[in-house]
């Protein structure tokens, strides 16, 4: 799976030794490198447009070539984004300020190396990623401009069993509890 293989082992065995573990994200795994363990959440999608969820879980399409092949909680995804952006020990200043040159997609999102510029049409907005694969979807955003005076910077982690992608009608409801979980986040 790996042309490059530093040491003889693949990408998935460093990701696991140089941030799963020293991160202490007990709770992550990364398909197609890792056996996922049974007790993950079914996923969900309006596979037939009709509003009925389907079970997809099966049909999950990430590969672990770094596209949805992370499986993880809310609490691994909060440890890897307070590591990266808040408390700054995954990587230098440089390769971060290199990660967040941003490239303007549209009027809600710009990219950058690995993350988005997300939530412009909010007052503050966000830095970190979101993203999802048939029955799944999470998200996991910092928000430099929005402190908390005991906390510092407020965060959003979420992980939800329903795929967001495609054109399901039920997306509408997917991007309704965003919002609203959004505006929890930023209450004084």
């Amino acid at each position: 799976m790996d042309a490059i293989r530093p040491g003889g082992h693949d990408h998935g065995w460093w990701m696991r030794k140089l941030v799963f573990e020293p991160l202490g994200m007990g709770n992550t795994w990364y398909r197609g490198y890792e056996v996922v363990p049974g007790r993950v959440a079914k996923g969900y999608f309006d596979l037939y447009q009709n509003g009925a969820l389907i079970d997809v879980t099966g049909l999950v399409t990430g590969d672990g070539h770094g596209f949805t092949g992370a499986f993880s909680n809310v609490y691994d995804l909060h440890r890897f984004l307070r590591a990266l952006f808040v408390d700054s020990i995954l990587l230098n200043a440089a390769s971060l300020q290199q990660m967040q040159t941003w490239q303007t997609v549209d009027a809600e999102h710009q990219l950058g190396a690995g993350v988005i510029h997300d939530y412009f049409d909010k007052p503050v907005p966000g830095v970190g990623h979101f993203g999802g694969d048939f029955g799944y979807a999470a998200g996991a955003h910092v928000f430099p401009g929005a402190s908390h005076p005991l906390r510092g910077p407020r965060s959003i982690s979420f992980c939800v069993n329903y795929g967001t992608n495609g054109g399901s009608a039920l997306r509408e409801v997917y991007l309704q509890f965003r919002n609203e979980l959004y505006a929890l986040v930023m209450r004084p």
